[in-house]
């Protein structure tokens, strides 16, 4: 037998923060211990042990033996004690209904602080089954007990579960005291574990009250603390991937809530794995992989129902359901179905759930012609519109405008749009992450849809336009009057630039990569998730311009708009003399398919080394596709002007517009947006600055050459050959002219990583953010430089637009791959020049292009140059 009396309650303390070390006390209790009691008491530790391990098969079966050893030992207080622990391990297993049924036991059995205890846990698996009322009064009644008995775990415990209840019913206030409580009573413990998983549940919290940088602040702190601890992360990973859900950003949600799916489900954490799966159903979703949705909406509700969750199967059911209208596989028969899930989220309490499942009810039940229903739903669902996160707002807007619709008020329809658009621009504001910013937008998709079908109803070109410019490039529309650099960031981006130059030796040398590839992956994670939480600093927002504002301002220029409509057609509304015209000009898929090959032909001329029958071909399919864009883009609109404008959509950032006929001679500008270009028409105070610099990457044949030819344009320039990525920045910061000739990467999967090759590695949106001040003018020679890709209907990035977007006026750059050449240099030195002589940027480019000769790639190679902002 043990010499001394094991103390049962430092060891149950140790299974929470040490479990392994705790389970090598208890085994050699276990093996020697000559009583029930011991057995039950050991046994019950080692279950917690193993739970905390995340061991939850083992767990169970342990707790199981300790139920035997309890029952045996005819002491009513230690069954109630074990039957504690048990229903915990049970409800982790998601098993709700055995966890009941053991806390309820448990609770007979006890008395005092121990049936206060089991109170407070029967009040956290009410809470999880979705008995609010039932949770409320375990809860309320075993928090005043705990606390009185200054019993600080339990009563962390018991603050936390009804966080969340108050959480998932609307009293945010409330559920921010309680949560902050209870990681107070952690604190005042020194357990490490659980102020990581307060940490997690304030991050969700925030998530939910619409503060994202603040969710995704104390989610960091939480998995910073929980990796040390060596806590698994799925749980948090699921959280995570409802706050990249919040951003928008659908990929990386999903990729997040798969991986916590797989954690959750290898610990037996069988209740965490079916939320898991409803993460990555909405994800799926949302990234258009409607059949993993279904997949995986399917097996949870199938979790949820064996659970004993009724509320969390119906929201199972609803994203089912909902994949399915995503791939037009909804009719008037599922009408039956979706009332039922909107009933079963309303008995839950699950509100925010209950919204999304109204709208798409509303949707179904106009297909079944049951008006008074859609009618209803909507109504029920535009409440939404004042109150709870942004995402939940806009979509009680979208309610509110479908219900104006359903009354046949379109001019009522289009104010409610134009609101919720209005509530997003105001929270794009507070964002300080582009990526974030950019994200936001695609929740008015739905918003910007309805209000651009209203507009072309109204035939009128000036509220087409006005509707248009309302949805263009928000994200770039904040101004950062002050930079501010976690300092946290600047080292990630250090180590991402050895981690991606260390693969690229790797990949060269025909070296193994995985584990390289694996490291600069995991950077890119934290640096996306640092950058996301930036909270806005002194930013100001450009005005949205109408059309008559524009006009006002345009000279004798012309200014074009295009925009697809929701039949997949181009408009283009022309602004300039002779007031605004609209024009409908065909269908989108036929001018993607012709800037497909226009760009392919492009990219196999800049290669070079090709034979010349591969160079002649190419040559007759870049005039024959050009000379068709002119015709689908540009021609009908029967421009006059000299100096154009063009506010472009989607696939059309790549067009290279001085190939085309009709734009050949023309000086010609492209921007995000209207109200972009107009801002940048008045001169900051900046414009004195005479600062020059002219930075050259590696490994390219003619740099040097370029970096003094060009510096030599001017008085005093500031000359870099194969600078440090810090370097290079710190010689852009300020100057009034910049150079840049490198190789460049775009990213279209991750547009902030996008990249200007540097002696040290990428120099990449990122680090352009970091300027205190970015160049007025730039210019890129550099491939994809001028490379775009967009998001959310009209958000626009690029390395051109990420400039824009820190306040340079006008960047050059190449809509394709720029050619290692001499014919380069002598465009660039051109354009330089006239820079120096004062000409506008976009005149400088337009007078130093070569005649369009369709025959001669130098020619081509030039003119896929372009001026960007203003």
């Amino acid at each position: 037998m043990p010499t001394t009396t094991p103390d049962y309650e430092e060891l149950l303390e140790l299974a929470s923060s040490e479990p392994t070390e705790a389970i090598g006390q208890v085994d050699a209790i276990i093996e020697e211990a000559s009583s029930d009691s011991d057995v039950a008491r050991a046994r019950r530790v080692r279950s917690l042990a193993l739970a905390n391990l995340g061991d939850l098969h083992a767990a169970q079966q342990e707790s199981a033996l300790a139920l035997d050893a309890a029952r045996g030992s005819e002491d009513r207080q230690l069954l109630g004690e074990v039957q504690t622990t048990r229903a915990g391990v049970l409800a982790w297993a998601g098993d709700q209904e055995g966890s009941l049924s053991a806390i309820d036991e448990a609770y007979e059995c006890l008395t005092g602080i121990e049936q206060a205890r089991a109170q407070a846990q029967r009040g956290g698996i009410h809470y999880r089954l979705g008995n609010f009322t039932l949770a409320r009064e375990d809860l309320d009644d075993a928090i005043a007990i705990l606390q009185s008995q200054d019993d600080l775990m339990w009563a962390g415990h018991a603050l936390t579960n009804r966080g969340l209840l108050n959480a998932y019913e609307g009293a945010v206030p409330a559920a921010n005291a309680d949560l902050h409580d209870a990681k107070a009573s952690y604190q005042d413990l020194a357990h490490a574990t659980s102020v990581a998983f307060a940490d997690q549940n304030l991050g969700w919290l925030a998530l939910r009250s619409g503060d994202f940088p603040a969710a995704l602040n104390f989610l960091d702190e939480a998995e910073q603390a929980m990796s040390e601890l060596g806590t698994s992360l799925g749980q948090l990973w699921c959280d995570r991937a409802e706050a990249l859900l919040a951003a928008h950003m659908a990929a990386d949600a999903q990729q997040v809530a798969v991986r916590a799916a797989h954690e959750l489900r290898n610990n037996g954490l069988q209740a965490a794995y079916a939320d898991a799966l409803l993460q990555a159903a909405q994800a799926s979703i949302l990234a258009g992989d409607l059949q993993t949705a279904s997949d995986a909406a399917r097996t949870a509700r199938e979790l949820m129902k064996r659970q004993g969750r009724d509320g969390w199967a119906a929201f199972a059911d609803y994203l089912a359901m909902r994949a399915r209208a995503a791939d037009g596989d909804l009719d008037a028969d599922d009408l039956a179905t979706i009332r039922a899930a909107v009933a079963a989220l309303d008995a839950a309490g699950l509100q925010t759930e209950a919204v999304h499942a109204r709208l798409l009810a509303a949707a179904v039940a106009t297909e079944a012609g049951d008006f008074e229903a859609c009618r209803v739903y909507l109504t029920e669902a535009s409440a939404a519109r004042s109150r709870g996160p942004v995402e939940l707002r806009a979509q009680g807007w979208v309610a509110a405008a479908r219900l104006r619709l359903h009354a046949g008020n379109k001019r009522a329809a289009a104010a409610a749009a134009r609101a919720g658009l209005d509530v997003l621009d105001r929270y794009q504001a507070t964002l300080g992450g582009t990526m974030a910013r950019l994200h936001v937008t695609g929740y008015g998709s739905e918003l910007a849809e309805i209000g651009m079908q209203l507009a072309v109803e109204s035939g009128s070109p000036r509220r087409i336009f006005d509707w248009m410019e309302l949805t263009r490039a928000g994200a770039l529309r904040s101004h950062p009057s002050g930079r501010h650099r976690e300092p946290m960031l600047t080292s990630l981006l250090l180590q991402f630039r050895e981690a991606d130059e260390e693969l690229r030796r790797a990949t060269l040398n025909g070296e193994s990569s995985h584990s390289l590839r694996s490291r600069r992956d995991r950077l890119q994670e934290r640096i996306r998730d640092v950058a996301l939480r930036a909270r806005a600093v002194g930013t100001g927002r450009i005005k949205v311009q109408k059309a008559s504002d524009v006009l006002e301002n345009l000279g004798d220029a012309t200014l074009v708009q295009y925009a697809e409509d929701a039949e997949g057609t181009l408009r283009a509304i022309r602004l300039g003399p002779g007031g605004a015209r609209q024009f409908e000009l065909g269908p989108i898929g036929v001018i993607r398919k012709e800037l497909d090959s226009l760009s392919i032909a492009l990219r196999r001329l800049a290669v070079g080394a090709a034979s010349e029958a591969s160079v002649t071909g190419a040559l007759a399919i870049v005039k024959e596709a050009s000379h068709r864009l002119d015709q689908l883009l540009v021609h009908p609109l029967q421009i006059e002007s000299r100096r154009i404008i063009i506010v472009p959509m989607g696939a059309l950032y790549s067009v290279p517009w001085s190939l085309m006929p009709s734009t050949a001679h023309s000086d010609v500008i492209v921007s995000p947006s209207a109200s972009l270009w107009l801002a940048k028409q008045k001169p900051a105070p900046s414009m004195g600055r005479s600062d020059v610099s002219v930075v050259a990457g590696p490994r390219l044949e003619h740099s040097a050459d370029e970096v003094r030819r060009v510096g030599a344009v001017y008085d005093h320039s500031l000359q870099l050959v194969s600078p440090s990525a810090g370097q290079a920045a710190r010689a852009l910061d300020g100057a009034a002219i910049a150079h840049v000739a490198c190789h460049g990467d775009f990213r279209a999967d991750n547009p902030l990583f996008s990249s200007l090759e540097m002696g040290d590695g990428p120099l990449t949106v990122y680090d352009l953010e970091a300027l205190e001040q970015a160049p007025e003018v730039m210019v890129l020679s550099a491939c994809d430089a001028g490379a775009n890709t967009t998001s959310g209907g009209h958000e626009v990035m690029g390395l051109a637009t990420a400039l824009l977007a820190q306040g340079t006026r006008s960047v050059i750059a190449n809509v394709g791959l720029v050619p290692d050449q001499l014919a380069t240099i002598d465009l660039m030195v051109d354009v330089h020049q006239r820079l120096r002589e004062g000409v506008e940027v976009s005149a400088a480019l337009a007078a130093a292009l070569p005649p369009l000769d369709y025959s001669d790639p130098d020619s081509i190679a030039a003119r896929a140059f372009v001026t960007f902002g203003a």
